[in-house]
Formats: C-alpha cells, structure tokens, sequence
C-alpha cells in the first residue's frame, strides 16, 4: 500500500491485494485517525475497510492500523518516505547479494534457491532484482524506512484477469487486468552496515501448467551479504588460496 498525506489531512492511496489494485482517499482526523472505505466493485470483489492511525506528533514517522475483508483482517504498518537532498540514506547505500532456500521436496513447491542483488541509492530507494528458483523474473523498488526496514512485496506467476465493472448500472462491462498475479513473495527486509535479515514467505494461490494445482506456501530465511566491488585494476580474489588441489 501506499499513501500520500497533504499538508490539508486529506489522503489518496492504493491498495494491492488478492492481485488487484484499488484507490481510495480520505482525511485524518486532529488526534491521526482515519476510517477508510475501499470501493471494489469495479474489480468484482467485496469492499475492504481500514482503521488507520497517523503518527503525527510522536516522530516515529509511521502509520499504523487494519485492514478488514470478509471473514478476515491483517494488521497494517508504513513507514514514511524521509530520504531527500539534504536527509540523504547514505547510512545503507550498498549493494547486496542474497539467497531465498525453496523447497526440500519438489512435490511440494520449486525447489533450489531464488537468488538477486539489492541495491539502495541516496534517496532511500532500494531496488530488487532477480530471478525465483522456478524462474520467474523478479523486481520491485521502494523506499527504505529510516531504520533500514523496507517491506518487501514481489507478484509473481502473472495471468490476465475478466472480470465484471459492477459500478456501471444495467450493463455488462467486462474488463481485463493485464497485470493480474497469482502469487507472491512478500515479507520485511532489515538493511544494516554489512547484511540483510529477516524472512520471506512465498505464495501461490494456484497454477494451470500440470504442477502445484493447490498451490504452495513456503516461509524462508533470508541468506545475504554485502558486495563490496573490487578496486579497478586491483588483483583481488574471491578466495583467498594460494595453493589448491580442484577435482
């Protein structure tokens, strides 16, 4: 999700889940409060309601709350987006490479490793990209919070949805998303000096190609470090061995 405040407390966003993507606008109340309705009729899908809190005084630069649907709700948290010209991320500008494990078993889900790099500019940009251990490309790019956290959300398997506009009374309308996913990798990623932590869990709802027709869902560790380029002209090695036997 993401959202932007004006300096009038009136808000605009979008919101991504279940693959689609809604908008939706509102205004914070004096003590940061906000009770949001996102309309998506237009998707063929139930409306979601959210209880959003801004913290506006507490200089924790976060934004806190649920999200509820039917039968279900998930706890909301953003960071603020502080990097500028003059307040530049330059604490976490690296570049890192990483590993995601898949699964032990093929039967249950791709096996072998997902693998990218990161990297994060000036701005507090931190950019993802890659390649899932069934192949699917990888990428995303946002901000990093001021801590060095940064939510991680890759769609992943994309399918083009048909669905019913029912916001056009008395008429059939039939729209197509074109960037319609049916799974993801999503989880929180902690940048510090010299790694990343935390996990990610990967989802499929479903697939048509003969595998997985139930779907998967994995949680894994985050293996990473930091690269650190050689110095031009420099002979550097990767591994440190001066004499070595290789069968």
């Amino acid at each position: 999700m993401t959202v932007t405040l004006k300096t009038n407390a009136a808000f605009t966003g979008k919101l991504t889940t279940e693959g689609d993507t809604a908008s939706f606008s509102g205004k914070v109340t004096p003590n940061g409060t906000s009770a949001v309705l996102v309309n998506r009729a237009g998707l063929q899908k139930s409306n979601l309601t959210m209880s959003l809190v801004f913290d506006l005084v507490g200089g924790s630069d976060t934004m806190t709350g649920t999200v509820n649907g039917l039968n279900w709700n998930a706890p909301l948290m953003a960071d603020r987006d502080v990097w500028f010209k003059k307040q530049e991320a330059s604490a976490y500008t690296n570049s890192y490479t990483a590993l995601i494990p898949g699964f032990a078993n093929s039967s249950n889900g791709p096996s072998g490793y997902s693998w990218g790099t990161l990297s994060i500019k000036t701005n507090g940009s931190a950019t993802i990209m890659g390649l899932a251990a069934d192949e699917h490309k990888l990428k995303h790019t946002m901000p990093i919070s001021k801590g060095g956290l940064r939510p991680l959300y890759l769609p992943m398997y994309p399918v083009q949805r048909i669905y019913t506009n029912l916001t056009v009374t008395n008429v059939i309308t039939l729209k197509t998303n074109k960037a319609y996913h049916l799974g993801s990798a999503i989880g929180w990623i902690l940048f510090t000096s010299n790694s990343l932590t935390e996990r990610v869990s990967s989802i499929h709802t479903e697939w048509t190609n003969g595998f997985y027709h139930n779907g998967f869902y994995n949680v894994s560790a985050l293996l990473s470090s930091r690269y650190i380029a050689p110095i031009t002209g420099a002979m550097t090695q990767a591994i440190a061995i001066t004499d070595a036997t290789i069968t």
